[in-house]
């Protein structure tokens, strides 16, 4: 594995070189991004495969798309050819996203309480999901929204975002915090804050001074901020000038969720093929080509037991979730969507931000908090988390906690008496506070 981000970076360079002097290198990326997202040439391709190949994507042979088709069609073809070196070398390419991901997920942030804190919710979030989604999850270190909702009103967003308000966050003073925040993210942090985001429930395009807070945060970094966004079509200028700014130097920093063929054939008409060779699409329209995650507007109860197929959850962050428009701040972990967490995420702590200028000012008091929230014999506890998660978190010494928070708010002393003689005060106060510390109860006022 790489020891560093700035290695992932030359290795990506490399691969982008490569691609700039090979046409048909760039072609195959294209014939990729065709064959996920266009059903028909699936079906084109079974039907008469050597034809449609000659036709659609003439200097391309059976060895350099072997790789990047399906079983099926793998039996339709018989034997397999030895791989071309195009075909190797996009697949090098394709590799340094997951390279990245685990890089991230492996690194730790400088600051002790935090470290730990991630730690124990990567290890917590392992042993609930155990679906091939939840090992792409790297627990970010903070998401800040620009806008507050999202003009796509996509059918299959992840995190439910409601739609667009017409209020914008920018201002001096806006930029100003803005600033202040991320160097502080970088104090603790250190490389790992690379990998914070500019959006949540929201699309960076909605936003029009996005590349303003995309430069400063390259200033902070010295990277662009990964982007993916759904309006690329929506928004073609600003998709083009987010292109321009050197962004698809950073390995697979844009993604486009495609909501319908349309969407893609549009961005395929504003933008070259060297471009979109750095560029990851999505194709959310084909819903039975792409396993969706049981969260957000696509959560269903009657899903849940698909969890451990498809995932539940797109939440990717173990950290501070910033609404610059809101003014608010919050400490979140992903989780398994349920009927009290539906979008896949837990806030464990919150607060309203009396004045933008104290941005940084709350971030810093919410990881003095960390690893450990606090807590107090005295405190209410409540249950956060659906009952249909309560085996999750039951633990033989303290088993039966959770349905008796769940009926009623109690303090640890209250709680005392109700357990069996067997718990002891010390496992019922660590009990409680590791399930504090996972945000499954919470201090209620």
């Amino acid at each position: 594995m790489p020891s560093c981000f700035d290695e992932l970076c030359v290795e990506w360079q490399n691969c982008l070189s490569d691609a700039s002097i090979s046409p048909r290198l760039l072609l195959l990326k294209q014939f990729r991004d065709d064959f996920q997202c266009l059903p028909e040439l699936q079906t084109a391709l079974l039907n008469d495969f050597s034809s449609v190949l000659r036709e659609r994507y003439p200097p391309l042979r059976i060895q350099d798309v072997y790789l990047f088709l399906t079983n099926k069609l793998h039996l339709s073809l018989g034997e397999s050819p030895i791989p071309s070196d195009e075909a190797l070398r996009l697949k090098d390419a394709l590799l340094i996203d997951s390279k990245m991901r685990h890089y991230f997920r492996s690194i730790a942030p400088l600051d002790h309480g935090w470290r730990s804190w991630r730690r124990s919710q990567i290890q917590r979030f392992d042993r609930e999901d155990v679906s091939a989604r939840s090992s792409q999850i790297m627990h970010i270190p903070f998401a800040i929204e620009l806008t507050q909702g999202c003009s796509g009103g996509c059918s299959f967003c992840g995190l439910s975002a409601s739609y667009l308000s017409t209020v914008r966050a920018s201002s001096e003073a806006t930029y100003e915090s803005f600033t202040d925040f991320l160097l502080k993210m970088r104090d603790f942090h250190g490389e790992f804050g690379q990998c914070g985001v500019l959006y949540w429930a929201s699309d960076p395009l909605d936003c029009p001074e996005y590349l303003d807070y995309a430069r400063i945060f390259f200033k902070v970094f010295n990277t662009w901020p990964s982007t993916t966004t759904a309006l690329a079509e929506k928004f073609p200028d600003r998709f083009r000038e987010l292109l321009s700014t050197g962004i698809l130097n950073r390995p697979w920093a844009v993604r486009c969720s495609l909501r319908n063929k349309d969407a893609y054939y549009k961005i395929q008409k504003n933008t070259s093929l060297s471009e979109r060779f750095g560029i990851v699409f999505i194709p959310q329209f084909a819903a039975d080509r792409l396993v969706q995650a049981n969260a957000g507007r696509l959560y269903s109860p009657i899903s849940e037991t698909d969890q451990n197929q498809k995932g539940a959850t797109i939440a990717c962050m173990s950290g501070l979730l910033v609404n610059m428009v809101q003014q608010s701040i919050q400490l979140v972990t992903p989780c398994l969507a349920e009927p009290n967490h539906r979008d896949g995420y837990r806030s464990l702590l919150k607060a309203e931000i009396d004045s933008i200028s104290n941005l940084t000012k709350y971030a810093t008091e919410f990881i003095s908090k960390l690893p450990l929230l606090p807590i107090k014999a005295t405190d209410k506890l409540s249950v956060a988390v659906h009952s249909s998660q309560f085996h999750l978190y039951e633990r033989d010494d303290c088993f039966g906690v959770l349905s008796l928070l769940a009926k009623s708010s109690l303090t640890l002393q209250q709680l005392t008496p109700l357990v069996p003689d067997s718990v002891t005060q010390l496992s019922l106060f660590t009990y409680c506070i590791e399930m504090m510390q996972y945000g499954v109860i919470y201090v209620s006022e």
